[in-house]
């Protein structure tokens, strides 16, 4: 697998005999309230996916046109793709319409029921379980469900990519899914990601400090 940005880059025609495909991470939501802090990171997420147009661009050009995208939580069922992601993101719209317009197809590669009982599971999970016994249960059965979310999705993608010369894949976390070994993976992973992730690291880290904070002293009344 080539992590594109943080190693030397190898030949790109090493890797044109069999499908390739571009993995391209999802900035989920932060809910960040201070004023500043929000505008620096809607600026910095403005120029990440900048950055993530402009290297899907020049390895395509070198791999070969983008013919299907595909984008996790979109179901293998779903018609209107376009519209999905629009709802999704709006970012990756503006790429997604883009590259459709181009000739290229959307392809859901999600089982809903699968993903749905995953979803459940997690549920359970935050709802804050006392039982010992009941919690390990649960943590069973929620890694039962992402293994087999996972192996679906890694066969749908194996089955969809056997006539395309390369594809694009957004996903939550570009290591989420085991991806099949035919195809040739290469990650989207600009600088600015770096930076988002510190960003994220550091808001999580004060709200976990915050929350600390505040039980303790609800424990000392």
């Amino acid at each position: 697998m080539t992590n594109l940005g943080k190693i030397n880059k190898p030949k790109v025609s090493s890797y044109t005999e069999g499908s390739c495909l571009l993995v391209v991470n999802i900035i989920g939501n932060v809910p960040i309230t201070d004023k500043d802090k929000k505008n620096k990171f809607e600026a910095k997420i403005t120029q990440y996916w900048n950055q993530v147009t402009s290297q899907i661009k020049g390895m395509s050009n070198k791999l070969g046109r983008i013919s299907k995208i595909f984008y996790e939580y979109i179901g293998k069922d779903k018609k209107d793709g376009l519209n999905q992601v629009k709802k999704l993101d709006k970012n990756i719209y503006k790429i997604v319409k883009e590259l459709t317009d181009d000739g290229a197809i959307i392809r859901g590669i999600e089982d809903e029921n699968l993903l749905n009982e995953l979803r459940d599971w997690q549920r359970c999970i935050m709802t804050g379980l006392s039982s010992f016994a009941v919690q390990e249960k649960v943590l069973e059965q929620l890694r039962q469900a992402a293994e087999k979310r996972d192996r679906f999705i890694k066969e749908r993608l194996e089955e969809e990519m056997k006539e395309c010369k390369t594809g694009l894949i957004f996903v939550s976390s570009s290591r989420q899914f085991t991806f099949p070994d035919k195809i040739e993976t290469f990650f989207i992973e600009p600088p600015a990601l770096d930076d988002i992730s510190g960003m994220i690291k550091d808001f999580y880290d004060k709200y976990d400090n915050k929350t600390t904070d505040n039980k303790n002293t609800n424990d000392t009344k």
